[in-house]
C-alpha cells in the first residue's frame, strides 16, 4: 500500500536549518491507513531517538488524506514543490545576452561566492551557509561532480546554482537571487546557462525542485512537471536541534 524510506543529509535553505527527508511513497491506489501508521510511527521514533531533525514528505495525491494525521502527530505542512525534467534531446541551447559588465562564472574555486545570493534569497543564518559550504567543499573533494556557478554583475555575485552530474543523469540545486536582484531575468540566464554546459557534458536528463510560483521560470526554459510533494514538519522538534546545534 505504501513505501517509506529515509534520505538523509538533504538542506532545505528555506527552512533556516538542515533537515533530512522521511519521504513516503504510494504504490497502490488503496491506501493501508494502519500499514501507513505504522510505519510513520516506526520511522519516526528512529530520527527521534537519532536526534535528526526531519521533515515527512507525501505525494500531492496523497496530502488530503493525510492531513488529520500529521496534524495529530503535531506535524504542519512546511512547503509545497514540483519535480521537474528536462529532457535535452528537447533542449536547444540559447545565447544569453547579457548586460555589459555582468558574466556568469563558475564558482567552485569560490564558494563564498556561491554562497552570498544564496544566503540573501533564502535568508539563511550564516552558520547554516557555512556548514553547506564545507559539505559542498568535502563532496567535491571526493571527485563528486558538483558545478558551481554564479551570475554577476560587474564584479557583485548576484544568482548561483548548483549543477550535479551522475552519470548521464543532472540535477539543478540551490538557485537563488540576491534580494534587490531578483524579477530581472538573471535566474532564467543562469539556468540556461547550466543546463546548456549540462547538455555538453552528454547528459540525457536533468531534474529540479520548483515552488509553485516558482515554477514558470523553469516551464519557460523547456522542463515539463513530473509530480507534485508537500513535506510536513514539526516546529518545536526543529527549533530544538537548532538550539542544541548552536550551543
Amino acid at each position: 500500500a505504501g513505501e517509506v524510506f529515509l534520505l538523509s543529509s538533504v538542506g532545505k535553505y528555506s527552512c533556516r536549518y538542515t533537515l533530512n527527508l522521511f519521504i513516503v511513497r504510494k504504490q497502490s491506489a488503496t491506501l493501508d491507513t494502519m500499514l501507513l501508521k505504522n510505519a510513520l510511527q516506526n520511522g519516526i521514533q528512529f530520527l527521534d531517538a537519532a536526534g535528526l531533525p526531519f521533515c515527512v514528505v507525501f505525494p500531492g495525491e496523497m496530502v488530503d488524506q493525510i492531513k488529520k494525521q500529521m496534524s495529530a502527530m503535531h506535524f504542519s505542512a512546511a512547503y509545497t514543490s514540483i519535480a521537474m525534467q528536462l529532457n535535452m534531446e528537447d533542449y536547444l541551447p540559447v545565447n544569453n545576452h547579457l548586460h555589459n559588465g555582468d558574466d556568469i562564472r563558475c564558482t567552485d574555486g569560490c564558494l563564498t561566492d556561491w554562497a552570498a545570493p544564496l544566503a540573501s534569497a533564502f535568508e539563511s543564518e550564516p552558520e547554516v551557509m557555512g556548514q553547506d559550504q564545507a559539505r559542498h567543499q568535502s563532496a567535491m573533494d571526493t571527485g563528486k561532480r558538483l558545478i558551481h556557478f554564479s551570475l554577476y554583475v560587474k564584479t557583485e555575485p548576484v544568482c548561483s546554482l548548483t549543477l550535479s552530474i551522475t552519470n548521464q543523469l543532472a540535477r539543478l540545486d540551490d538557485i537563488g537571487t540576491k534580494v534587490g536582484f531578483q524579477k530581472r531575468g538573471y535566474a532564467s540566464a543562469l539556468v540556461r546557462h547550466a543546463v546548456s554546459f549540462a547538455k555538453s557534458q552528454n547528459v540525457s536528463h536533468c531534474f529540479l525542485e520548483a515552488s509553485a510560483g516558482g515554477a514558470s521560470i523553469y516551464r519557460h526554459v523547456g522542463f515539463s512537471d513530473l509530480f507534485e510533494y508537500t513535506a510536513f514538519h514539526r516546529p518545536e522538534i526543529s527549533v530544538l536541534h537548532k538550539n542544541k546545534v548552536d550551543a
